[in-house]
């Protein structure tokens, strides 16, 4: 009697065993099959809103990633904005006033053919300090170069050279400031009347 009681007990033991381990898939069964219903509905909703939306409607972008990138406070090198509040009173109202212009936004080059020396890649990544412009067209009068003494070392020895250069062949005029503890506004404004004079006319022989 004692060994069927035992008998009795580890069935019964098993069957709880199996009746735990069917409930248990049961429920993960359960769990997948709504996720499946889910993603389906999802993706039946998504498809739904594609064709429904407006042909002008802008896409989905996803955000870009952060960049290390912040915005400067001035345009101007410390030496530049010093000399700036007498350059925009020696300017006044008569010309337009420029800042950092590439040498490819002031001359035109030739296109590159085979066997020429490459014009653009010459003077790729050049800029000027300051340009001078008519009020209503726009066309560069005068180019105004502040020489720190950065332009002492070759490397600016060489740009300066290459910059002079082109804007002679060109046929724009180039100023050389030095920089200073000061600058006199009467003084820049005759210095540059007499170098857009001689612009302009240089440029209608």
């Amino acid at each position: 009697m004692d060994r069927l009681d035992d008998v009795y007990v580890a069935i019964g033991r098993w069957c709880a065993r199996v009746w735990r381990a069917t409930a248990r898939g049961a429920v993960q069964f359960f769990r997948w099959h709504v996720g499946l219903l889910r993603a389906g509905m999802a993706r039946r909703e998504h498809e739904r809103a594609l064709r429904n939306a407006s042909p002008w409607a802008l896409p989905v972008v996803e955000p870009p990633p952060i960049m290390p990138y912040r915005r400067r406070a001035s345009l101007l090198s410390l030496g530049e904005h010093a000399f700036w509040p007498a350059l925009c009173l020696a300017v006044g109202d008569r010309y337009s006033l420029f800042t950092k212009v590439r040498l490819l936004d002031l001359v035109d080059h030739p296109p590159l053919q085979r066997g020429q020396p490459n014009w653009f890649k010459k003077i790729r990544g050049f800029h000027v300090d300051f340009v001078l412009c008519e009020l209503v067209s726009l066309a560069p009068l005068l180019v105004i170069e502040l020489d720190d003494r950065s332009h002492r070392s070759d490397r600016g020895v060489r740009n300066d050279q290459l910059k002079n250069a082109v804007l002679a062949a060109a046929g724009l005029r180039i100023l050389r400031v030095p920089t200073a503890q000061a600058y006199s506004p009467d003084e820049l404004r005759e210095l540059i009347g007499r170098s857009v004079t001689h612009a302009t006319r240089t440029s209608s022989r």
